[in-house]
């Protein structure tokens, strides 16, 4: 890249991970953790793009700007996965698209 700059890309896919349904009396419903009751599809692309910086023969500064989920997919943490619960089966919990700025001393 341009002005000896890195760019590192992390690009991640997987097939959700299955949970356990449950019911008021949190015993399991059904057959636990099996393939019908799984999570979405993960999907996620993170970049980060870094410049280092030498300040002396021992010390170097990097830069660096990241974004997290740059496709913004909706990657569920969790589930509500209690039969009584109002919500059962709703998704929930993920992390938005997020933008971060890092400075780090290596030596």
């Amino acid at each position: 890249m341009p002005w000896k700059m890195q760019l590192a890309p992390i690009f991640e896919y997987r097939t959700g991970t299955p949970y356990a349904v449950l019911n008021a009396a949190r015993w399991y419903v059904g057959l636990p953790l099996s393939d019908k009751t799984r999570l979405r599809t993960y999907l996620s692309l993170d970049e980060r793009m870094l410049r280092d910086f030498k300040v002396s023969h021992k010390y170097t500064l990097r830069f660096s700007v990241s974004t997290l989920n740059m496709l913004n997919h909706f990657n569920a943490l969790d589930v509500h996965a209690n039969t009584g619960d109002p919500q059962f089966g709703t998704f929930f919990g993920h992390y938005k698209r997020r933008y971060r700025a890092d400075i780090e001393l290596l030596f």
